[in-house]
């Protein structure tokens, strides 16, 4: 009999619906995505989502809150009376619907339906340390606007020391109390190990993924193309950021750093691959540093076949700020890595002097410096574009990633506690 499992929260990002596809593939599986009606739930703004060539199951329900502390959809228990799923895989965005919506939970026990949580707790603190700083965590002033809606009545009360003492201790508990609901968890850092077993979840119903796009279609894309003409001409000084262009990219700290390289390799170019709020800014930036000449900005990309073309028209590849999946895709494409501390993904795809550099988070002129590096060093830059084929061939790719959503899911169909 097929295991049919539900996803809530994942959207339909263009890259996350191939593992969704890969996992539908699987004999005795069946995916369905649920998704909100009218609403991107959690997505950030310019996050790219589709359905074209979805090979698994969507369904939309209405979104329903209560401030900030639940985030539902409504008619979700009729729909999982109606789709009888044995799993739910949900994202920690919703996971206060398992302790506050108890026409659901009612539902879930009642159907004996699991439940997988799914998460980059990089931003979690362990326990301690969040206990330790539990005065920090809500701002008194804007403590009632996040629990029940900013309005004219909640805006700007200020709270004592104490009562804001409490409300966080009680933020922490409901955390932890989320977190030891499901019956495993699937992370892509491992780091979620001791995050989590700090909030009382035990080790072995935690399982990591890694992220990872779908490697094999790439990898296929690479061999379609790697012998085509260049999309643009040919350089060993050629670097490429790719990914939205918001703040938290960081983007403007390597068009700065981009001055700096240029005093030592006046050829340097940058290909800027992304669109975002931030791009007249940034092009306003190049402009006052004297170097738009030397960046293309060639808006958004999701075509694999031009987004690999423009990778491999570039030597290496740098993220400045926060990021995930387009180092993926660098090294799908053998090219090395520059980048500094970003959601903790990187740690296992990027080793330092191996298939890429690490920059002091921040530190333009560090940025530069290893960007000088690698762009004077075209054999190292080979070396290391080779060591990142090898890093997805052999240990972060697409099945690594159903490894770990098998392995959980196994657990949790076989484990009854």
């Amino acid at each position: 009999m097929a295991l049919k499992i539900l996803f809530i929260g994942v959207g339909l990002v263009h890259y996350y619906n191939r593992v969704l596809n890969r996992l539908n593939a699987l004999e005795n599986i069946e995916i369905v995505n649920l998704v909100p009606e009218k609403s991107r739930g959690h997505l950030e703004e310019g996050v790219y989502t589709t359905q074209k060539d979805v090979a698994f199951n969507i369904m939309s329900l209405p979104e329903k809150r209560f401030a900030a502390i639940l985030k539902s959809f409504r008619g979700l228990r009729s729909l999982l009376v109606h789709e009888q799923p044995n799993i739910i895989v949900y994202t920690d965005y919703y996971r206060n619907i398992f302790l506050f919506d108890w026409p659901v939970i009612r539902t879930v026990k009642r159907q004996k339906i699991r439940l997988v949580m799914k998460s980059i707790p990089f931003r979690i603190k362990k326990y301690p340390d969040a206990i330790a700083d539990a005065e920090n965590i809500i701002n008194s002033e804007t403590l009632l606007p996040k629990l029940l809606g900013e309005n004219k009545f909640t805006r700007g009360i200020v709270y004592p020391r104490s009562f804001k003492w409490i409300l966080g201790r009680l933020s922490i508990a409901l955390k932890k109390s989320s977190f030891n609901v499901p019956h495993a968890h699937v992370n892509y850092i491992e780091d979620a190990y001791e995050i989590y077993q700090s909030y009382g979840v035990p080790q072995h119903k935690i399982f990591i993924t890694s992220n990872s796009p779908d490697t094999d279609y790439l990898l296929s894309i690479r061999k379609q193309i790697e012998n085509d003409p260049p999309i643009v001409p040919a350089s060993d000084h050629r670097i490429i950021h790719v990914g939205r262009l918001v703040e938290s990219k960081k983007v403007d700290l390597l068009v700065h750093a981009l001055v700096a390289v240029k005093k030592e390799i006046p050829d340097a170019e940058l290909i800027v691959v992304g669109e975002g709020p931030e791009k007249q800014s940034l092009i306003k930036l190049a402009a006052q540093l004297n170097v738009l000449d030397s960046i293309m900005f060639v808006g958004a990309v999701y075509d694999a076949n031009l987004l690999g073309n423009y990778i491999l028209a570039s030597s290496v590849y740098v993220l400045a700020g926060l990021g995930g999946l387009s180092i993926n895709d660098a090294m799908c494409f053998g090219r090395p890595v520059i980048c500094s501390v970003c959601d903790g993904t990187e740690k296992r795809l990027v080793k330092d002097g191996y298939n890429g550099l690490y920059f002091e988070p921040g530190n333009q002129n560090d940025l530069a410096q290893k960007i000088v590096y690698l762009l004077k060093n075209v054999r190292l830059q080979r070396k290391m574009g080779i060591n990142s084929s090898s890093i997805i061939k052999n240990e972060i790719n697409i099945h690594t990633v159903i490894k770990g959503y098998r392995d959980a899911f196994e657990y949790v169909m076989r484990h009854h506690d």
